[in-house]
């Protein structure tokens, strides 16, 4: 593109514009994802306009979690790719989120995007992989359920709001950022998909945000101590989705770092989608890698 690029930062009247953008990648992001990403105060989206129509030709999703940043959503129509407006989108994401007084910005980077990320300074961190499983039948359900020694199952619980002052507090140690927004959305948008697993004595050892939309449960925020709490956490989320009408799969993303994630998910018989990789530019942190979590959350694409 000859012309020099405008960028301009979204605001709720463009969520319909990033929708139809992101809606073009299959990602199986939703109209409420999108409101929901710029009604988040640590959000922001950058977009590319085309100087003669005036429409979105590019997007690109900025999280600002104090030191750390995200970058992901990083699309552009089809008919403006191969222009250098995909590099230039990441450059001036990072330099927003640089003013912002993130030190540290990271990413997944889907395979064929890896180049473009690196072109602009990112490195290799660790593989992320997402898992898929088809809802199983009830009876190879409880035949899965049944090989989990019942002595090392935490007790799950429906998460409360008054249970948050904890769990925002665990999450910000082992998470090494403040995702107070997106979570505290999750649980008010399915609270029916926010678990909690405790121990005999009460303290909680994990918890579990899930989102659902046609068919599709998205495991989206998971933090565990053991592989007995993530399996106890995703079986809970599991049978309560199959209680829904026209179930059709679970999802969900997480790092190689997880010492149960894989293990866990197998014991379910989720089988791996594709991968990407986690990258980062900037001070190596090792925020949003810790073992102990199993689901990775948003943005999940890049």
């Amino acid at each position: 593109m000859a012309k020099r690029l405008d960028f301009v930062r979204a605001t709720m009247d463009d969520v319909s514009d990033i929708f139809d953008i992101i809606d073009l990648t299959g990602w199986d992001e939703t109209f409420n994802d999108i409101k929901q990403a710029l009604l988040n105060p640590h959000n922001a989206y950058l977009t590319v306009v085309d100087p003669d129509s005036g429409e979105f030709i590019g997007i690109v999703l900025t999280v600002n979690l104090g030191k750390v940043g995200f970058i992901g959503h990083v699309v552009v129509k089809p008919e403006y790719r191969n222009m250098g407006i995909g590099q230039e989108l990441m450059k001036e994401a990072v330099s927003f989120l640089s003013r912002e007084g993130c030190t540290t910005i990271k990413l997944d980077a889907v395979p064929l995007a890896r180049t473009l990320y690196e072109r602009v300074g990112f490195q290799c961190e660790v593989n992320s992989y997402r898992y898929v499983l088809p809802v199983p039948s009830s009876e190879v359900l409880s035949a899965r359920l049944a090989k989990l020694p019942q002595q090392e199952q935490p007790q799950i619980s429906s998460m409360k709001e008054s249970d948050f002052p904890k769990v925002l507090e665990i999450d910000r140690e082992i998470f090494g950022a403040n995702r107070e927004p997106f979570l505290f959305t999750l649980y008010e948008e399915y609270p029916d998909y926010a678990f909690l697993a405790s121990d005999p004595s009460g303290l909680i050892v994990g918890y579990l945000f899930g989102s659902t939309h046609k068919g599709i449960l998205k495991l989206r925020a998971g933090i565990s101590n053991s592989q007995a709490t993530t399996v106890a956490l995703v079986r809970q989320a599991l049978q309560r989705f199959c209680e829904e009408p026209a179930v059709e799969q679970i999802k969900i993303g997480f790092l190689e770092t997880s010492a149960t994630a894989k293990a866990a998910m197998s014991f379910f018989g989720f089988q791996e989608q594709s991968h990407s990789f986690r990258m980062f530019l900037g001070e190596k942190s090792n925020a949003t890698t810790s073992p102990s979590i199993f689901a990775i959350g948003d943005p999940a694409k890049g």
